[in-house]
């Protein structure tokens, strides 16, 4: 999580490295780049060297500090003596919960250093910098796939008893 009093870009201070519309690495140049706001991302052009003080992305406006809840709880316990030996009783017991939670979207990673490679031909529409495989370490977040989720959860429970007590007397003969 970013620290508080730095920039939330800041990837020295907790932003991840990976952003919005991608970082990118080409085989036989040094570092990364990353798309220039408002460039379609057709040419190499359109990019720029990846700076780790401000090009981060900053996770923790997609993310809920606290989730939050909301909780109703009923319950109820009854007790009725039907005669001096006969005693009934019942509890009831309802809950309910709302919660919601929100989640920044998870990095599309490629490369080796994650695990994978990918060929991308030099002649693929989406490859702006004209060069081919293996794709190096690329990092795409997509900024519209965070998770949004709402639950409920219900619980009932009902019990119910009746007893009874009974003495006994014994007489002795004499």
């Amino acid at each position: 999580m970013p620290l508080s009093g730095f920039g939330g870009n800041n990837v020295n201070v907790g932003a991840s490295s990976t952003t919005p519309f991608g970082r990118f690495g080409r085989p036989g140049v040094p570092g990364t780049v990353v798309l220039i706001p408002g460039r379609p991302g057709t040419s190499p052009t359109d990019f720029r060297t990846f700076n780790a003080s401000t090009d981060g992305f900053n996770f923790a406006p997609d993310n809920y500090l606290a989730t939050p809840q909301e909780r109703t709880a009923v319950y109820a316990q009854a007790r009725y003596n039907i005669t001096d030996n006969i005693r009934f009783s019942t509890t009831a017991m309802i809950n309910e919960r709302r919660s919601s939670q929100q989640l920044a979207a998870i990095p599309f990673t490629l490369g080796p250093i994650f695990g994978n490679t990918v060929t991308v031909s030099p002649q693929n529409f989406f490859n702006p910098f004209g060069v081919g495989s293996p794709a190096p370490s690329t990092a795409i977040r997509s900024s519209r796939a965070s998770s949004s989720k709402t639950a409920t959860g219900s619980t009932f429970r009902a019990a119910s008893t009746a007893r009874s007590t009974c003495s006994t007397v014994r007489s002795r003969g004499t």
